[in-house]
């Protein structure tokens, strides 16, 4: 029985030292065996790590002894080739400098060298792959730009608006050439400059007297990012261009619908036009200055509002200060600007040339509309009267439908009975007291003599104004061109209008929505 315990422990002995034997081996000695016996291998770099820095990176690493090590030989391979150095048997990082925007493969080993310095050992590794800090990195990229938009005025001034100013931006200049001097001139922006997240506190400057624009413009900016630390950087120029107009989305949507275009708005669309209509909520009125032949701005001039609703239905502004600016700037040079209503301003500018002047609905002559039928998809149910001849007549009435617990678009035709021309439609909100809202747009189509319902208009959705009451015409294009047509087919779909019970007592949201009337204005 001893005897028998004495062979497993022998057994146990040798395979713990078989173990042990392999793990050594296989983690630092990587022995071989030659014709000559055991080739002993030098032992590895552990833990190698590596850290971006600016067009740098930083490798740190583990040692272990071992006689064998005589230098260190730090690789790192990009695209086109590898770059190597040898550094000192007992170093333990290095910063690998004068990199690009590219993800290298870093590897460390340990070698052993002749007196002459040649390489007859080296120890196998594990690559690390980074990517360093450069002007291409997305912490770069999404550096402050400085100017958010700029402005070509009368091809001799410079209207820029900026972003705020960043904590990470240190100063900046833009650059700029006058006609007939070859010196590049700037408009410079230090650190005492800043107030209130602005340069000299405003969001906005005017720029030079005579700019060269053919020769460019461009914004110098200096800053810090804290991935790279105090590190103080000069980052690359931004080139700023002028033949394509940017538009913030609610002036580009009134100018679309009001010059007949569709997509993205080029410069030749605008650069013919003289006089320009806004009527609705605006985040800015800066892109005024993109229109060079411009003569007169009307501010509101198509928000006909019912009679006491001046107040509450009046059309904002949000960046006044620089709306105002820009306009200023666009009346120095010629655009007669009036204005109506309370829309947009607190406090109207005392140089526009009309301020709070009344919107006045044209003179319009409709057709007679006693001999029409008109239905509507969903219909009324349950004997309600939605009242939707009351679309038909130009008086206070309206057309209400029955609440909904889910959306509906509503499908409403008008038969002529005979085919007539029209040149557009005068649109009425309904006024009424209740907490239904009024539709923001409405779908016109018209029927043609194949049979085809098309677009009455250049625009697919036709722009209301919201107000209780509020009228709004709108013509067939910019011309007021007539066409002829049988049949006209309105669609509006329903807003959210109260929450309640339904029959089930469930508490949902419940949809409606309102219209006071639809009168089509005779063509030629």
């Amino acid at each position: 029985m001893r005897g028998l315990f004495l062979k497993y422990t022998l057994i146990l002995a040798l395979l713990a030292g078989l173990v042990a034997s392999c793990s050594e081996s296989l983690e630092d000695t990587y022995s071989d065996y030659t014709g000559d016996g055991p080739e002993q291998y030098l032992t590895k770099i552990y833990d190698l790590q590596g850290k971006p820095r600016w067009m740098s990176v930083e490798l740190t690493w583990n040692l272990k002894l071992d006689p064998g090590r005589t230098a260190i030989l730090v690789e790192w391979t990009d695209d086109e080739k590898t770059d190597s150095v040898i550094i000192d048997r007992n170093s333990t990082s290095y910063l690998v400098e004068g990199l690009k925007n590219y993800e290298y493969e870093f590897g460390v080993y340990a070698i052993e060298q002749t007196e002459n310095g040649e390489i007859i050992k080296r120890s196998i590794g594990d690559p690390v792959y980074i990517r360093p800090y450069t002007y291409a990195s997305d912490e770069l990229i999404l550096f402050s730009r400085v100017v958010k938009k700029q402005f070509n005025v009368a091809d001799k001034q410079l209207f820029v608006t900026f972003e705020e100013w960043t904590d990470n931006l240190i100063s900046f200049k833009i650059g700029y050439y006058e006609k007939n001097n070859p010196t590049e001139q700037f408009w410079e922006a230090t650190p005492e400059d800043r107030i209130d997240d602005y340069p000299n506190g405003l969001p906005y400057a005017l720029i030079g007297t005579d700019v060269d624009f053919s020769q460019g413009v461009k914004v110098y900016r200096t800053g810090k990012i804290a991935v790279v630390g105090d590190m103080l950087l000069e980052m690359e120029p931004i080139n700023l261009y002028f033949e394509l107009p940017s538009f913030e989305s609610d002036f580009a949507v009134e100018v679309r619908s009001k010059l007949d275009l569709l997509g993205e708005i080029k410069k030749s669309d605008i650069t013919d036009v003289e006089v320009l209509d806004i009527d609705y909520n605006q985040v800015s009125l800066v892109d005024v200055l993109h229109f060079p032949n411009l003569k007169e701005l009307h501010l509101g001039r198509n928000r006909i509002l019912a009679d006491g609703t001046e107040l509450t239905y009046r059309s904002t502004l949000t960046e006044q200060v620089v709306s105002e600016a820009a306009l200023r700037v666009a009346k120095e040079n010629g655009v007669e600007i009036y204005h109506y209503g309370n829309h947009y301003f607190n406090v109207v500018p005392d140089f526009f040339t009309g301020k709070n002047m009344v919107a006045v609905e044209p003179a319009l002559t409709f057709l007679e509309t006693s001999s029409w039928t008109i239905s509507v998809t969903p219909r009324d149910l349950m004997e309600y009267n939605s009242g939707l001849k009351n679309l038909l007549t130009d008086d206070a009435s309206y057309w209400l439908p029955q609440s909904s617990a889910s959306v509906r678009e509503h499908v409403i035709e008008i038969d002529f009975g005979k085919e007539e021309s029209i040149s557009g439609f005068k649109i009425a909100q309904a006024n009424i007291a209740s907490a239904i809202q009024c539709p923001e747009q409405v779908k016109i189509e018209m029927q043609i003599s194949s049979g085809q319902w098309i677009a009455v208009a250049f625009q697919e959705n036709t722009m209301l104004g919201t107000g209780k009451g509020e009228t709004t015409v709108v013509y067939l294009d910019k011309n007021k061109i007539s066409k002829r047509c049988s049949k006209i087919r309105l669609r509006v779909s329903d807003l959210f209008f109260e929450k309640g019970y339904d029959s089930s007592w469930n508490y949902i949201d419940f949809y409606n929505i309102a219209l006071g009337s639809f009168m089509v204005i005779k063509g030629e």
